[in-house]
């Protein structure tokens, strides 16, 4: 085997182990991955308004929240919260 193929054979493991055990904790709730809803209410979209071709204004309900959100090219951003 090559240098890369032991130093390969070497490190694998070790990040599947590591990756494994984070999926664990976040599993069991010891930490929260970005993006993850476990446990959180689903974020559902009543209304979609398109205001220009790239942006648009989204009504969404979250947790018995209304959220007012504008979306564009520079990403999402939450307006209004009630």
């Amino acid at each position: 085997m090559t240098d890369a193929a032991w130093r390969l054979a070497w490190v694998l493991p070790a990040i599947l182990m590591l990756l494994g055990g984070v999926l664990v904790a976040a599993r069991r709730g010891l930490i929260r991955l970005p993006g993850a809803s476990v446990g959180a209410p689903p974020l559902k979209v009543v209304q979609v308004v398109a205001l220009t071709p790239v942006s648009r204004l989204v009504v969404a309900e979250f947790g018995g929240e209304t959220l007012l959100i504008g979306a564009g090219r520079e990403g999402l951003r939450l307006l209004v919260r009630a």
